[in-house]
């Protein structure tokens, strides 16, 4: 799900149902399951187990990807791991409780940190054989090579963008009568 989306209560839990049956089809199926956040804007670090030790040292209003970026230096750092574990979060939907883990990843020194969410691992994975897996599929620029492609290939040009926009603003003209129905946000003419 495209982080920028605001969605409606429907939407949410529909998209968190979606969710909870994958991870249980990943479980069943023994396949390894994790997010990569591209741009994290969360505020996790600070309200997990850590938090008490951040919270005196930066407060409770800063994002993670900032604290992180302090932390992580070097290409293939990672945190937090706290004795050899990664931290979780525990997501409750209808009475079920999912515990997904989470690290902040450092894939270029150029970079802020990307978040990773691990559902669930596989057999006998760890989560430090995604990070490495991830670590072994990077771009110049730091992202996955597979993530590159799947947005690469939901990615809608500016110029389908604008074909759609104004097919929908000369069919409401044109069904309506009423050109002043339609709000110009993209430089359109009509």
């Amino acid at each position: 799900m495209k982080g920028d989306w605001i969605l409606a209560r429907r939407e949410y839990v529909d998209y968190v149902s979606k969710l909870i049956e994958l991870i249980d089809v990943c479980k069943e199926l023994g396949v390894s399951l994790a997010g990569f956040v591209k741009r994290p804007k969360s505020k996790i670090l600070v309200n997990c187990s850590i938090g008490d030790v951040l919270r005196p040292l930066v407060g409770s209003n800063v994002f993670d990807h900032v604290i992180a970026d302090f932390i992580l230096r070097e290409k293939g750092e990672f945190f937090p791991i706290i004795n050899g574990k990664l931290d979780s979060v525990a997501l409750e939907f209808n009475g079920r409780k999912i515990n997904v883990s989470f690290v902040f990843l450092k894939t270029s020194r150029s970079t802020s940190p990307y978040r990773l969410d691990i559902a669930n691992t596989a057999g006998d994975k760890k989560p430090t054989d995604i990070i490495s897996f991830i670590l072994s599929d990077l771009t110049s620029e730091g992202i996955p090579f597979s993530i590159l492609k799947v947005d690469e290939e939901v990615k809608m040009s500016k110029r389908l963008m604008k074909e759609l926009y104004d097919d929908v603003v000369h069919s409401i003209a044109y069904k309506y009568g009423k050109i002043s129905l339609v709000n110009l946000v993209w430089g359109e003419e009509l």
